[in-house]
């Protein structure tokens, strides 16, 4: 009996044991997602991105929709989010990051979801933002390593971009 669930977790956590696929459990803690969209943020070829969706959806870990022709992949538990946010707090606890790193996620201001992503324009908290950079005395977020890395390759486009968004914004609140 015990065997079996623990057989079960080891291949979860056989899964999971990869960088790009914990980013997908991110990226999916609150959002329904199709391909195209996840191929830019995790900077991943269309096969590759297939790959692991496809592994990680035999092992139960989502669970797919589709609208048309596009198909969308969920979580299909958001514990599965809960568990990698977990482990992400453990390290933090426990001291297994550096000073400046533990530091970063334990400020308050970081804690609560007011960032948006650079890059592709997703909310979400700067506590669980998969990435972030500082620019221009500005400090931006990201979803994914996708989103970062096109973003450091071109930080003018995305930083003006940015402001350009957040003065229509604030000129919409006058």
């Amino acid at each position: 009996m015990y065997e079996k669930i623990f057989q079960l977790q080891e291949e979860v956590f056989k899964v999971l044991a990869n960088q790009k696929r914990l980013e997908i459990i991110q990226l999916l803690s609150n959002n329904k997602l199709c391909v195209t969209e996840m191929i830019d943020m995790l900077g991943l070829s269309q096969s590759n991105l297939s790959q692991h969706l496809s592994l990680m959806r035999r092992a139960g870990l989502l669970k797919v929709t589709k609208n048309g022709t596009k198909v969308y992949y969920q979580l299909t538990d958001s514990k599965l989010a809960e568990l990698v946010f977990s482990v992400r707090d453990f390290l933090i606890d426990h001291e297994q990051l550096d000073d400046e790193t533990k530091q970063y996620f334990t400020k308050p201001q970081q804690l609560y979801p007011l960032a948006k992503d650079a890059v592709c324009g997703m909310r979400l908290s700067a506590a669980r933002a998969s990435y972030h950079t500082e620019y221009n005395e500005q400090e931006y977020f990201f979803c994914a390593s996708g989103c970062h890395d096109l973003f450091v390759d071109n930080p003018q486009k995305y930083a003006m971009q940015n402001s350009k968004h957040k003065e229509m914004f604030s000129e919409q609140q006058n």
